[in-house]
């Protein structure tokens, strides 16, 4: 028998594929793209030296990337084929665990490697400007294929264990969170929090070391620390594919999950008739109501904003007169993360609707295509009206608490720095409102057109997140959500009006 003959079928189709071929042209020509506007902002902020920002500022946008890799190319690998069926039969042949695990993930992550490989020599360039080491470039690229590695590795691990693929996409987005964020925040506050030492040593299997400690100006005194943490989330990766072999021939059973689902229903009891009280908050929208039950992990939205309002009030209390010039770099982590939870949900139902059927079901009765996507737009609403409002009034309230001390006390220099605090605030809100509104329109725009809709939440991240943040310093991104908006409109409601006529 062949060694890994998954592997080399999906590795020989990659070769005949135009798309593998395309895909590092595009990610060259956006890398480069993003270069010139990141280039453009360090010459604009009156630095000196413009290599070492630069090179931060590109490495910075590869490891964001890098790490959500894993959240759209491969939390649904496996995932896709156990809904459709089509795993189980691969079982019936000699085929092993580590066949179709390493060969789904060749096939998923190949042209992200791929992308990777492409933007390395883009994100050298800044070493033609100085500052920046030929050494400190090769550590970073390890570190980035490190990540990129580590981020695939665990969302084939969660997608072998789950079936849904929302569920599989938060779960992975968790898990990451935990290893990269959690871990390394835990790991600071050792010493003052008497901690103890082993969570200090667990630390080390996060990708983010690798990544911050590959600079020149800290890995003379951390180079332990850089090589250990890299060789440690490259062994955590590979145990993540292990796991994910040992785990999937078990889960494709059926009689796991018939029992699976018998303990699911015995704990959460009869089903909820379509006439209950949630039925009739949905207004009669049946698209409302269909998605009843697929907006969920309220948690982990409220996670993140517990997680922002606390760093905010932290930040205005022992900040400082300069408390306000950090807010934007403080919060910007968290609302990226809220703005990917909700590309997530606003794509998922176009996209899951016609995979599975419920497009044509919709269409064939007498819905309008403005009620299907009023139902659309109130199911998102339902659910990330709350946290959206409390990060932003988490953003105001601190500051508003400070404006009355300083008024009070009549401090006028805290008092203008709580200002400045809340007109930092007030334009963030403002970007933050223009950035949702483009990820709903563009997002049910590319999961209705597209030819692969499962990437429409990746592109959407991709197109209105990624690349128009380097314009963040003035009013462009605003006036490119208002393009993202309106195209999103019109091809929502010219192609549903074409559904439901044809």
């Amino acid at each position: 028998m062949t060694f890994l003959p998954i592997v080399q079928r999906e590795l020989r189709a990659a070769a005949r594929r135009r798309s593998t071929f395309r895909v590092r042209w595009w990610a060259v020509v956006l890398g480069l793209g993003l270069t010139f506007i990141s280039l453009l902002f360090v010459m604009a902020s009156g630095r000196r030296s413009v290599g070492n920002p630069l090179f931060s500022m590109l490495t910075g946008y590869a490891f964001g990337v890098a790490m959500l890799a894993g959240v759209f190319l491969t939390s649904d690998a496996l995932t896709e084929e156990k809904r459709e069926g089509t795993l189980g039969l691969l079982f019936l042949t000699d085929l092993k665990g580590y066949d179709v695990v390493l060969g789904k993930f060749i096939a998923q992550s190949l042209n992200a490697f791929y992308c990777l490989l492409a933007l390395l020599p883009v994100t050298a360039l800044p070493m033609l400007f100085g500052g920046v080491v030929g050494a400190e470039f090769w550590r970073m690229a390890l570190g980035l294929a490190n990540t990129l590695f580590f981020s695939l590795a665990a969302g084939m691990c969660v997608s072998a264990c789950m079936r849904d693929s929302q569920r599989a996409m938060a779960n992975t987005l968790g898990l990451l969170l935990l290893l990269v964020a959690a871990l390394p925040l835990l790991r600071g506050f050792v010493g003052s929090l008497r901690i103890p030492a082993f969570w200090s040593v667990l630390a080390l299997v996060s990708p983010l070391y690798p990544y911050v400690y590959s600079a020149e100006i800290l890995y003379p005194r951390h180079s332990g620390t850089y090589w250990g943490s890299l060789a440690a989330s490259n062994l955590l990766g590979w145990l993540f594919l292990g796991a994910a072999s040992l785990v999937l021939p078990r889960m494709v059973q059926e009689r796991a999950w018939l029992r699976k689902g018998r303990r699911e229903a015995a704990r959460s009891g009869p089903p909820p008739r379509v006439c209950d009280g949630h039925a009739a908050r949905v207004s009669g929208n049946p698209v409302q109501w269909l998605r009843r039950d697929e907006l969920g992990f309220p948690w982990l939205f409220w996670m993140i904003v517990l997680a922002s309002t606390t760093t905010v009030a932290l930040l205005v209390l022992f900040g400082g007169a300069d408390s306000a010039i950090w807010l934007g770099e403080a919060t910007r982590p968290f609302g990226f993360l809220l703005k990917v939870l909700f590309a997530i949900q606003a794509c998922r139902f176009f996209v899951e609707a016609r995979r599975s059927g419920a497009m044509e079901l919709l269409l064939s009765t007498a819905l309008t295509d403005q009620e299907i996507i009023r139902g659309q737009i109130k199911a998102l609403w339902l659910t990330f009206a709350w946290p959206v409002g409390v990060f932003v009034v988490g953003l105001f309230a601190s500051f508003a608490v400070r404006v009355g001390t300083a008024l009070a006390k009549s401090q006028y220099d805290l008092l203008m720095a709580s200002l400045g605090g809340v007109f930092f605030s007030t334009v963030y809100s403002l970007r933050l409102v223009a950035d949702l509104f483009a990820i709903l329109w563009f997002g049910m725009g590319l999961a209705l057109t597209s030819k692969k809709p499962s990437l429409a939440p990746a592109l959407t991240i991709l197109f209105v997140l990624v690349l128009p943040g380097p314009l963040s310093f003035c009013w462009i991104d605003i006036l490119i959500d208002l393009v993202f908006i309106s195209w999103g409109t019109n091809k929502c409601r010219q192609n549903l009006r074409r559904l439901i006529a044809g």
